[in-house]
């Protein structure tokens, strides 16, 4: 989304104006998944795959036990 703003001499928003459309691949949590150019005249984004499903995440609990079971005791 952008908008137009008119900084003085009062500050004033314009109606938000859609950018993009369609659906880009996300990389988690706080982090930014696109760039853009030094002089700010573009976007990298990448563009999601449609044929290939999304990765669930995986909760393993009490994961101090699972490394001992596969690689034994600490040594």
């Amino acid at each position: 989304m952008a908008v137009a703003v008119t900084p003085t001499p009062s500050f004033a928003a314009g109606a938000p104006q859609t950018l993009f459309q369609g659906r880009y691949e996300t990389i988690g949590w706080g982090e930014r998944d696109y760039d853009v150019s030094p002089d700010g005249s573009r976007f990298l984004m990448l563009i999601a795959a449609e044929d290939r499903p999304r990765a669930e995440p995986a909760v393993v609990i009490n994961w101090f036990e699972e490394l001992r079971r596969r690689f034994g005791a600490a040594r």
